[in-house]
C-alpha cells in the first residue's frame, strides 16, 4: 500500500506541476500575444492615417483638375483675336477690296566643271567640250495675290498666281 500511497502522490505531484508549468507558459504567451496585438493596432492605425492622406491628395487633385477644366471652358469660350496681317503682306482700297500678296521666293545655283552644259537636266549628256560655269535660277520660285471684296452683301474673291518655272518641258534651262 505504500507503493500506491507513493504512485498517488506522485501522479498528484506531477500533476501539479504540469498544471503550474502550463500557467506560466500562457501568462507568458497572454503578454507576448498582448504585445503583439498591441504592435497590429498601431500598424492598423498607421495604415488608417496613410489612407485617409490618400484621400485627401485625391480630392485635391481632383479639385485642380475641376479648376483647370473651368479655366480651359473659360478660355474656349473666349472669341480668338485674328492675328494681325503684315502691312506689307495685305493692301485695302477704298471700296474694302482686299489683296494679299502671298508665296515664296527660292534659288537654287549649280557649278559646272565638266560634262553636260545643261542646268540640272541634261548631265548625262556630254561630249567634254563644256567649260567651267555658274548657272542660277530661282525657277521655283511662285508668287501671289489674293483678291477679295465685298459684292452685295456677299463676298467675291479670285487668285493670280505666277511662277518662273517653263513651260517646255524639252528646255533644260
Amino acid at each position: 500500500m505504500d507503493l500506491f500511497l507513493n504512485r498517488k502522490s506522485f501522479v498528484i505531484k506531477s500533476l501539479a506541476l504540469t498544471v503550474t508549468a502550463l500557467m506560466m507558459s500562457g501568462a507568458h504567451a497572454a503578454t507576448s500575444d498582448k504585445a503583439e496585438i498591441q504592435q497590429l493596432r498601431k500598424e492598423v492605425e498607421a495604415l488608417k492615417a496613410l489612407i485617409q492622406e490618400q484621400r485627401q491628395v485625391q480630392q485635391q487633385q481632383q479639385q485642380v483638375q475641376q479648376q483647370q477644366q473651368v479655366q480651359l471652358a473659360e478660355v474656349k469660350a473666349q472669341p480668338q483675336a485674328a492675328a494681325p496681317a503684315s502691312p506689307l503682306a495685305s493692301l485695302k482700297s477704298k471700296t474694302g477690296a482686299d489683296v494679299n500678296l502671298y508665296g515664296f521666293v527660292r534659288g537654287d545655283a549649280n557649278y559646272i566643271i565638266e560634262g553636260a552644259d545643261g542646268d540640272f537636266a541634261d548631265v548625262s549628256k556630254s561630249n567634254g567640250e563644256a567649260k567651267d560655269k555658274l548657272r542660277a535660277t530661282a525657277k521655283t520660285t511662285r508668287l501671289g495675290l489674293d483678291f477679295t471684296a465685298p459684292v452685295s452683301n456677299a463676298k467675291v474673291g479670285g487668285k493670280i498666281e505666277l511662277d518662273f518655272a517653263s513651260g517646255d518641258n524639252n528646255k533644260s534651262e
